[in-house]
């Protein structure tokens, strides 16, 4: 695997030195707010939006077994406060030497609730954001940028981008304790490996549903190999091997997403998968 990975990444080098050579841009990106006006002690929710030429992707928080992690990195004045970024359902996709990697093409919205102080004056302030993503075809191309955001503290006004984060905010995966009705989750199964553990997780559907996958989404420096999901009747088993450069024992969850269609509708459920070596 180690051989196979470093084969890869000499490859994906001579790849982005053709990008940068033919100068591609294939990204445009947008920073948008869901208000233009926001009063004191209000939530509202920031975003940058990804414009992808066809043909090419952008990766999810986890790029799956290449590739490199979207990071937004969103800047509001003192006092504000920024929750965590909320990604919609990733894709899967076939890249390199039949490596899979997860990610997003077309369009891509990221977003996160920002709350206002509650002693803040009326008044304009920026909103910024620092973002890097890789974008991949045939070739891969690395991004840099740094966006703002003019936004008016006042009698709050909804911006002209509501419609947008509305309609992205059905791609979000719910959280499993919402999800008991579709679904029961086993505890996992651990085997210890040379170079880490194997883990084995059941799946037991209570509701009718097609085209399941999952996504892992280890917490760095973990890495996770081998991810597969089998589904028989009523019951998918996800196994997949997990690696930690400081052993096993540092391991105590990881994110994951169970994705699916319910009803002719793609959905997602956040499961987190907990580890006890007691």
């Amino acid at each position: 695997m180690i051989r196979l990975l470093t084969i890869f990444t000499l490859l994906f080098c001579v790849r982005v030195v053709i990008a940068a050579e033919r100068n591609l841009d294939p990204v445009e990106l947008k920073l948008i707010s869901s208000h233009s006006k926001v009063a004191p002690g209000e939530i509202f929710k920031i975003g940058v939006f990804f414009k992808i030429d066809p043909g090419w992707h952008v990766y999810w928080k986890y790029p799956g077994e290449a590739g490199l992690p979207t990071v937004p990195n969103f800047i509001l004045p003192a006092g504000y406060t920024i929750g965590e970024i909320h990604w919609p359902l990733p894709d899967r996709f076939v890249q390199g030497p039949n490596l899979s990697g997860f990610g997003y093409s077309d369009e891509l919205l990221l977003t996160a609730d920002a709350t206002v102080p509650l002693n803040v004056s009326p008044g304009e302030f920026q909103l910024s954001a620092k973002v890097r993503w890789l974008s991949c075809s045939d070739v891969c191309v690395p991004g840099r940028k740094e966006i703002s955001l003019p936004i008016n503290v006042g009698e709050r006004l909804t911006g002209p981008d509501k419609e947008l984060f509305e309609s992205w905010s059905s791609r979000l995966p719910a959280l499993e304790s919402e999800s008991t009705n579709l679904f029961e989750k086993s505890l996992p199964v651990i085997s210890e490996q040379p170079d880490g553990i194997t883990v084995e997780v059941e799946i037991r559907w209570h509701a009718s549903v097609e085209d399941i996958d999952w996504y892992p989404a280890p917490q760095p420096p973990a890495e996770v190999r081998n991810p597969k999901i089998l589904t028989l009747q009523n019951i998918s088993k996800v196994t997949f091997d997990i690696f930690h450069p400081r052993g096993e024992k540092e391991l105590t969850a990881i994110d994951s997403l169970l994705v699916f269609k319910s009803a002719g509708k793609r959905v997602g459920v956040s499961v987190p998968i907990m580890f006890n070596f007691n």
